[in-house]
């Protein structure tokens, strides 16, 4: 939830500490075993899936603190998009080690990506989600066996890395020196 007050100043004697972790998203899949689906793509029929790696998908944490509070950490995933749900499970499964370790603050970022598996069930083969979701809410049910919707495996192994990596991001705290500056890159921006 974050701190109640915004530190204009840095507290005396304040340290800063910051810590990194990343882990691969295709570690402990078969990424081209059928059953995972590309994003953007909209397949009608079958789906789009993926044929080979060319960069890994991952997800990458840093955490921060100023030493004059809690600490922050902020998880960027690479992937489609991800539900609001997704990040209330990301934060539910972190929540017992956030309130042993000071954090305050959870966030969460995606990057929009098209090459890479779909993290948001919107690039499904659109037919027959079309076809066999809409029949299973019609029929109470009937058809959850048949339903088309995002590979749970995939998202419960990003649920598992993500806290992973946020939780060895916060032990990996190292305290150090924060520099700040700035480029002006204006010349270099073309419309």
């Amino acid at each position: 939830k974050g701190n109640t007050k915004f530190d204009k100043t840095a507290a005396k004697g304040a340290k800063w500490k910051v810590g990194y972790a990343s882990a691969s998203l295709l570690d402990g899949i078969a990424p081209m075993n059928g059953d995972f689906y590309l994003a953007g793509s909209l397949e009608p029929i079958a789906g789009r899936v993926p044929s080979r790696v060319e960069d890994d998908q991952r997800v990458r944490v840093y955490a921060m603190s100023d030493g004059s509070g809690g600490t922050m950490v902020h998880a960027v995933i690479d992937g489609f998009g991800l539900a609001r749900g997704d990040v209330q499970t990301i934060r539910a499964q972190f929540e017992d080690f956030a309130k042993r370790n000071n954090v305050t603050a959870v966030n969460v970022s995606v990057l929009h990506q098209h090459s890479c598996i779909d993290t948001l069930a919107m690039n499904v083969p659109l037919a027959q989600a079309l076809i066999f979701n809409t029949s299973n809410v019609v029929t109470n049910g009937k058809l959850e066996g048949q339903k088309v919707q995002l590979n749970q495996k995939f998202m419960n192994n990003l649920f598992t890395k993500t806290v992973y990596s946020m939780k060895k991001a916060v032990t990996n705290m190292k305290t150090g020196n924060l520099y700040y500056g700035t480029a002006d890159i204006s010349d270099y921006i073309r419309d």
